[in-house]
């Protein structure tokens, strides 16, 4: 779960078309939301994800749904309020249900950083795939409630976020040995290409805009071998202003991070 990006409200969610379709929906239930370009905008809001669980919205079986932070059933009057709209995915929307955020406070991702709620655990067994976990941090009752409620530990959405983050390892290890020859002086020219191009692709894993970015990023910044990559690529000038910038970006977005590795690989 990462910060929403701040958008406009739809062109056409006018006051008096937002009053329209309010009353409509207090008449007779219609599905008013999918009205007036609110999907369209939500989509540009969470950046093609689930507000949540940060799936890409799009896929196969993966398509928006309207959230509604406060529920229509006890907030009808808030179904087009555009500062109760999100990005969801259907499994994530589904699992909150009916949950009335005011007894049971979780993260509101348009407004609070889910960083100061949130912490993620790496874990990395002695054989197979990573696996990930998510808790509230320290005594946020809103993160935890938000990992329960929403099920953010459920194998559905864990399943895909740990494959994500294990591609990501095996770039970083891919270029941990380019580092080395880089350090004893016999790595030749085409594996400097292929290491610039390895960096910018375990960066782009970590963009907000990607899929579980989020994670991705949080564990990059965690990792004590991307760290030594970063150094050696800077102190052999192949660390540019550009990696700097996009370090920034991954920074807003970064989740405390544990690492546990059980597999016993010496770098």
């Amino acid at each position: 779960m990462i910060l929403l990006k701040r958008v406009n409200r739809p062109a056409k969610l006018v006051p008096e078309r937002q009053a329209k379709l309010t009353a409509d929906f207090l008449a007779s239930g219609k599905t008013v939301w999918k009205q007036a370009g609110i999907p369209k905008v939500l989509m540009k809001m969470g950046r093609g994800k689930c507000c949540y669980c940060e799936c890409k919205l799009g896929e196969e079986s993966k398509y928006l749904e309207v959230e509604h932070f406060r529920n229509k059933s006890k907030y009808p009057n808030l179904v087009v309020d555009w500062e109760n709209l999100m990005p969801s995915y259907k499994r994530c929307n589904g699992r909150k249900g009916d949950l009335d955020v005011e007894a049971t406070p979780i993260i509101f991702p348009r407004e609070e950083r889910p960083s100061l709620h949130l912490d993620l655990t790496v874990y990395f067994p002695k054989i197979g795939n990573c696996m990930t976990f998510l808790a509230g941090k320290d005594e946020s009752s809103k993160g935890s409630n938000a990992v329960t409620e929403i099920g953010l530990n459920e194998e559905r959405v864990t399943l895909a976020r740990d494959e994500r983050i294990t591609a990501l390892e095996r770039e970083i290890r891919e270029l941990w040995l380019i580092v080395i020859r880089i350090t004893d002086g016999t790595v030749h020219e085409l594996e400097l290409a292929s290491f610039s191009e390895k960096l910018d692709a375990c960066l782009k894993y970590c963009l907000p805009k990607q899929q579980y970015g989020g994670s991705c990023g949080s564990f990059l910044l965690e990792s004590p071998v991307f760290q030594q990559i970063k150094e050696v690529a800077q102190s052999f000038g192949r660390w540019t202003d550009k990696h700097a910038k996009i370090i920034g970006h991954i920074q807003r977005h970064q989740i405390a991070c544990t690492i546990v590795d059980k597999r016993g690989i010496s770098f």
